[in-house]
């Protein structure tokens, strides 16, 4: 078992309505997580190593709105997330993500968001 810990921020924006519970027509939003947590990986012989990984950690959004661009609200809340995946062992300290599945949970401005992620990329290793 290890610990993994993840970093994200994103830039989201809305034409309509009340994204992120603000008034006005344009909303630009911030969301990001900093989360951590256990990371399970099944043990083979193989260069193939698929894991599965639980994280909890917190959700920080700012958002700004068209009509007052003055005073960006930011909220903070809960984030988690749940997946799995299979890295590639490249060398003892490089692996290189195959693929990796995502649920993820997070909540600010009293609002719940569900989604979901595919990605990518390189895996290193310290021992």
């Amino acid at each position: 078992m290890r610990v993994n810990a993840r970093v994200a921020q994103h830039r989201a924006e809305s034409r309509e309505g009340t994204a992120t519970g603000l008034d006005g027509r344009v909303h630009s939003a911030h969301p990001g997580v900093l989360m951590a947590g256990p990371q399970v990986t099944v043990p083979t012989n193989s260069r193939f190593k698929p894991f599965g990984q639980a994280l909890v950690g917190l959700a920080h959004q700012r958002a700004v709105s068209s009509l007052d661009l003055t005073t960006p609200q930011t909220g903070n809340g809960l984030a988690m997330a749940f997946g799995g995946g299979v890295d590639v062992l490249v060398h003892s300290n490089l692996a290189v993500r195959a693929a990796q599945v995502q649920y993820l949970q997070s909540r600010a401005f009293s609002e719940t968001e569900n989604t979901w992620t595919l990605s990518t990329g390189v895996v290193f290793r310290f021992r």
